[in-house]
């Protein structure tokens, strides 16, 4: 576009198509804003200019000021705030200006003549305005711990105008902690807190900030749950062989309910079987280790049954009790609830033509009050005979007989081994 100049004193003023050198240009003076820098998106700005018209006309249709981002240039009307219209100060409102560097210009005319402030392709710096802080991935691992195992909580942070975070803070259950950078650099790194935290369930949330702005990481605008910190406890809920009857070398099914009555989800157990002459096998004649089995993990309140052959070794002798033995956890690798209920499920299998000690047929799943009252009468404390002294495991009922074997406890409870398969629990 063709252009002409003309001086006036110490100015050199740039005219465009259309000048008329019969019409002063009009003047522009004063530029300026007013508002923070560096500021935030949500900030306001005013720009203001002064302009004077020496033949007395207002503005005309270019009464403009342009503020230029590194992507694009933005045009704002402006207005009258003070003065006359051929000598007034003018301004435009701004909000919700771009991240980064801004510039800006005035342009004028009086509707001959345009003039450009400052000349030429020149701006004024405008405000810088600050980039926000971007923090993600927040979390917290893992999701369900022992109170004696490091909870980690991270996330990242990252700052386009390579600012470090002045704030970096977790709060856990509203107390707040500072955050370490582990890897990366303060502007665009990882940053978490380690620590060993109480039972019962926490809650979250992050606070990162570059003095400027402040970024508060929540789960919908209310702190993050997690994590749930408490113990796995296994037990056995159920277990019980079937057939009832077998001779060495023949084969039963063992039914195996295993429970989780912990407040976080067990890990992967590992258990054992073992076939004994005795319901214990450190004072049993015969004790077989017969199999080791894994159990997947169990969310706290739910169970897992599952069923395993078990073959009564050859070498016991024929018409004895087996003791089918189930050992939950039995290397004592997880750190359960309840350290203390170690425990240990029995199922009697009758060989074929033993005795039943005037018991009714085992194979009948029945027993008769009467007979009961008569093992439970033998001695002050029924279950001294069999475990050692231990007491009873639940009330002393003795009247309704059992339809199927429960879970058996070892260690501060104990079971009465019945010939025939039943179980005082």
């Amino acid at each position: 576009m063709h252009a002409d100049a003309a001086a006036s004193g110490d100015r050199t003023y740039v005219f465009e198509l259309g000048f008329d050198p019969g019409n002063r240009v009009p003047d522009l003076s004063d530029g300026r804003y007013e508002g923070p820098s560096p500021g935030k998106t949500t900030d306001s700005y005013n720009f203001y200019v002064q302009y004077y018209d020496a033949d007395g006309d207002p503005p005309g249709d270019e009464h403009h000021c342009y503020v230029s981002t590194s992507e694009r240039t933005k045009t704002f009307a402006m207005s009258r705030a003070s003065g006359q219209p051929s000598n007034g100060l003018y301004w435009t409102w701004l909000v919700n200006l771009p991240s980064g560097p801004t510039s800006y210009y005035f342009k004028f005319d009086d509707g001959k003549n345009t003039r450009r402030y400052p000349p030429g392709s020149a701006s004024f710096p405008g405000p810088r305005i600050n980039y926000r802080p971007e923090v993600t991935n927040c979390k917290v691992e893992p999701a369900e711990a022992t109170p004696d195992q490091l909870v980690t909580y991270s996330c990242h942070y990252r700052d386009l105008d390579s600012e470090r975070p002045v704030v970096k803070q977790v709060f856990i259950d509203g107390t707040p902690y500072d955050l370490t950078l582990i890897r990366g650099t303060e502007a665009d790194g990882d940053y978490e807190k380690q620590i060993r935290l109480g039972t019962n369930p926490h809650t979250y949330s992050f606070k990162l900030g570059d003095g400027i702005e402040t970024v508060e990481w929540t789960c919908g605008g209310t702190p993050c749950q997690g994590p749930t910190v408490g113990r796995p406890d296994f037990e056995l809920a159920y277990f019980d062989t079937s057939p009832r009857w077998a001779n060495p070398g023949q084969t039963v099914d063992a039914t195996i309910t295993i429970k989780n009555s912990g407040t976080i989800s067990t890990p992967v157990g590992q258990h054992r079987i073992r076939i004994a002459s005795a319901p214990q096998c450190e004072k049993a004649a015969i004790c077989k280790h017969y199999k080791t089995f894994s159990s997947d993990p169990i969310i706290p309140g739910a169970s897992r049954t599952r069923h395993e052959p078990v073959t009564i070794p050859a070498e016991f002798p024929a018409q004895w009790h087996y003791y089918v033995l189930v050992e939950l956890d039995y290397e004592d690798q997880v750190p359960e609830q309840d350290e203390e209920n170690f425990q240990r499920g029995f199922a009697p299998v009758l060989g074929y033509g033993a005795s039943t000690n005037g018991l009714k047929n085992p194979a009948q799943n029945s027993m008769t009050p009467s007979i009961l009252r008569q093992v439970r009468s033998r001695t002050k404390n029924p279950t001294s005979r069999f475990l050692g002294g231990d007491s009873m495991s639940r009330s002393s009922d003795t009247t309704t007989p059992k339809a199927a074997i429960p879970a058996a406890r070892w260690g501060r409870t104990g079971v009465i081994p019945i010939t025939c398969g039943w179980t005082a629990s």
